[in-house]
């Protein structure tokens, strides 16, 4: 390595050993940053990152056997990993010794233990994290009875390794990792960053600089690469963003390989770490985009087949001795209740209630945590969303609604359309991590009402007002999965779930609904006593608010104020029931909110 090109210690620093048998220059690394502030470029693109993931998630609930579904993508990804190491093998020739039990082509049993390595990190990750452990038992599998088993697999490096040419000498070396006697404070530290929770990281940020600080560790004498290339998905498993490993990014990285390994050492030589995160950014993008669409090709096949057999099984003569289920039998039941009855049993999960910051909310929240939700005709248990009517609407055939809004934090329902009673909620006040959440969420959601993709007739999304980036993570996670499951995408303004709310916590008089849009601005919506909206969305700043529904609606200036702190999805689903119900219509197919300039919002702020 020559000093002159490490011009940065931002990353590290090159070190020596002096009294020691190895004097060559080393690159000590420093800890990993636990927040960093990155240019407006390179936030852009780990927003994409991030709702790529997101989707990417969202979609993954879908397939309940990854591997089986999706087992030749795998192969690829194995290959595509093992190549950028050396390997020589073909996709046709992976896929034809799969089931064999033993391979005897070298190369092909380099990939094989990439793919077997894979299974057993999955499988590991149900009882630990991370550590050294972890990577240590996935090496031992990765290397075993192939090149380099020689080099202690499963077992930490105990002397210096070297990276450039294949016959680089140390004083020839590209780059030297840090020395052995390092590894234990190095890993330590790269162990807490892997297992810290996400606060002020992204996802993709925080897989950018893990696998940054794993390659540039270099832990074992061979197989560095492709245990850190596992371990970008593993990350996104452990972390609850996805559910298996169906990100392949390695493709990307090999072929891009040149600057792969160009934008890794230029941070370590110049600090770019900008320059890192955005290529690391765009091969999250482009694959995680590529992997959803195979995904719902693949679910898009699978329904065709469903669909047929359900249309076989119906043409079926009627037998006295058969059983039915209806829709309704889909709720867990203990002596003919719902077993999810009320918000004090362990397993029901209603939703926080909107937080007033004007006090009033308080009564409201204590009726709706008793046994009852509240609905426009007063209180009726879970258990009463049990469907007793013979003739349903005839749009839903006995299905459900889901409901997803991100316009605060994240909220996802599953919601009866026969009474708008929710089945099933997850939500957070947290606005910062919706596509961490947003996908975790819906498969919790999906299993708690028991049911599947295949059961959902309509997706409710919520479409502000809200800030962009956080607002698209939910609407492009509806417009997926109904696209997905082949159904219409139902648009709600979020704040009328806030007005059925209050509405539903009789309310009297008209009242204005405020949620945060940052940058120091509220939205604003305004609705009279009985819950409909008659000025709004709009935003303004606090000391302009007054002006502004002034100018839309002059007498709502001195109406009672509500700032919502959440969106409750279930409420939105609720109304979406009743507009279906009564055959209303839905709002506009178009995000409201203060970052697209053609957004209702901006248009309001600007006259």
């Amino acid at each position: 390595m020559r000093r002159e090109d490490f011009r940065s210690e931002r990353f590290g620093t090159l070190a020596t050993r002096p009294l020691s048998e190895w004097p060559h220059a080393y690159f000590l690394p420093a800890p990993l940053p636990r927040e960093l502030v990155l240019e407006p470029v390179t936030n852009a693109a780990v927003s994409r990152a991030d709702i790529a993931i997101g989707r990417l998630a969202g979609l993954g609930q879908l397939v309940q056997e990854p591997e089986l579904l999706l087992g030749p993508s795998m192969a690829q990804e194995a290959l595509a990993s093992s190549r950028i190491e050396g390997t020589q093998a073909s996709l046709s020739d992976v896929l034809s010794v799969e089931n064999d039990d033993e391979i005897l082509d070298e190369d092909l049993r380099e990939v094989d233990n990439y793919l077997r390595a894979a299974r057993e990190g999955v499988a590991l990750l149900a009882d630990l994290p991370i550590t050294q452990r972890f990577i240590c038992s996935l090496h031992e599998t990765l290397m075993r009875e192939v090149r380099g088993d020689e080099k202690s697999p499963g077992e930490l490096r105990r002397s210096p390794v070297w990276i450039g040419s294949p016959n680089a000498r140390p004083e020839t070396a590209r780059f030297i990792p840090p020395h052995q006697d390092h590894l234990p404070e190095t890993l330590d530290d790269w162990e807490r960053f892997v297992n810290a929770p996400l606060e002020s990281m992204s996802v993709t940020v925080k897989c950018a600089l893990m696998h940054y600080q794993f390659e540039t560790i270099h832990p074992f004498l061979d197989g560095n690469g492709r245990i850190g290339r596992l371990l970008i998905g593993f990350s996104l498993i452990s972390d609850g963003i996805l559910p298996a490993p169906i990100l392949h990014i390695s493709g990307y990285f090999e072929q891009h390989r040149t600057e792969y390994y160009e934008r890794l050492q230029a941070v370590r030589e110049r600090g770019e770490v900008d320059e890192w995160v955005q290529f690391f950014a765009e091969a999250v993008t482009v694959r995680a985009n590529d992997s959803a669409e195979r995904i719902r090709k693949l679910v898009e096949i699978r329904e065709r087949y469903r669909l047929a057999a359900r249309a076989e099984r119906s043409a079926l003569p009627d037998s006295s001795t058969s059983s039915s289920r209806t829709p309704s039998s889909r709720l867990r039941r203990s002596g003919g209740r719902s077993a999810c009855h009320s918000r004090r049993h362990p397993r029901c999960s209603v939703g926080p209630r909107i937080t007033a910051g004007y006090g009033h909310s308080g009564e409201r929240a204590e009726a709706v945590a008793s046994a009852g939700v509240p609905t426009r005709s007063g209180t009726r248990s879970l258990a009463a969303s049990t469907r007793t009517d013979p003739s349903p609407h005839p749009a839903y055939d006995g299905r459900v609604l889901l409901a997803i809004d991100t316009s605060a934090g994240t909220s996802v329902a599953v919601v009866d359309p026969a009474t708008g009673t929710p089945l099933a909620t997850r939500d957070t006040e947290d606005s910062r991590r919706h596509a961490e959440v947003i996908g975790p969420f819906l498969a919790e959601a999906l299993a708690e009402a028991g049911i599947t993709g295949a059961d959902v007739t309509g997706v409710v999304a919520g479409m502000g007002p809200g800030p962009f980036t956080g607002l698209r993570v939910g609407i492009a996670a509806a417009r997926t999965f109904a696209a997905a499951v082949g159904v219409p995408v139902l648009p709600l303004v979020s704040h009328d779930a806030v007005a059925a709310d209050e509405r539903d916590g009789r309310r009297d008089g008209p009242f204005v609904v405020l949620t945060d849009a940052r940058r120091r601005e509220v939205y604003w919506s305004a609705y009279d006593q009985t819950g409909t909206r008659v000025a709004g969305p709009g935003l303004a700043r606090p000391a302009d608010l007054d002006e502004a529904i002034r100018a839309s609606r002059p007498e709502a200036v001195g109406w009672d104020r509500v700032t919502a702190l959440s969106i409750p999805a279930w409420r939105l689903g609720s109304l979406a029931a009743d507009r279906l119900r009564s055959g209303a219509g839905f709002d506009q197919d178009t995000p409201s909110t203060c970052g697209n300039p053609t957004s209702r919002c901006r248009a309001r702020r600007n006259g």
